[in-house]
């Protein structure tokens, strides 16, 4: 077993050259340069190199065969995001409102239009604060009226209904990575099928 010596990195290896390939995504190095004229861009592996060279030649191996589908990719990993469309998953959460989506880059020009913010930013946690400046409260033009009371340990604050609509089960699942306060949520004339909890 061969271990990568990097401060902080600590992967391991059965290979020894795999270890020397993975060494340079630390010391930098980037051996193979694409040749097409006006490139010149430098990669760590003759594979990165390939792909990239796909670019310039406009190939795209990689076909969706879902019927009535037929678009096809320069890169394999392309393919597999894309065929999150097909299969409905939308790992990407909102952390403001809770909306998925199947592709990253949705979610964070969601985030951007809607909410004003660039991408996740930080560690993607919203505070309460945060959620009632949100451009939910003043979308709905609402005025108080559709306002949820809210009550922590810390402060009180309300949030718009809209906030707390529960995910279905097939949603995504949020795990925090720190520790946060566990608070419930009640709205007079809102059933939401569930308790509704927030952690903050």
């Amino acid at each position: 077993m061969f271990r990568c010596s990097a401060e902080g990195c600590g992967k391991s290896f059965y290979v020894l050259q795999r270890l020397q390939v993975h060494m340079r995504t630390h010391n930098g190095e980037k051996p193979f340069i694409c040749k097409e004229k006006n490139c010149g861009k430098k990669f760590t592996t003759a594979g990165n190199l390939k792909n990239h060279r796909r670019i310039h030649t406009g190939e795209k191996p990689f076909l969706c065969e879902t019927d009535g589908c037929g678009r096809s990719f320069a890169e394999y990993s392309s393919l597999r995001k894309h065929m999150l469309v097909h299969s409905g998953e939308k790992p990407h959460l909102c952390g403001i409102c809770g909306k998925t989506f199947s592709q990253s880059g949705s979610r964070n020009v969601h985030m951007r239009k809607r909410h004003g913010e660039e991408g996740l930013g930080g560690d993607g946690r919203e505070t309460g604060e945060a959620l009632t400046q949100s451009s939910l409260l003043e979308a709905d033009g609402e005025n108080g009226g559709g306002m949820v009371a809210m009550t922590t340990p810390v402060e009180a604050m309300s949030l718009h209904h809209a906030m707390l609509r529960s995910p279905g089960s097939a949603d995504s699942v949020v795990v925090l990575s720190q520790p946060h306060e566990l608070v419930t949520m009640t709205a007079e004339g809102h059933a939401y099928g569930e308790d509704v909890v927030a952690l903050l």
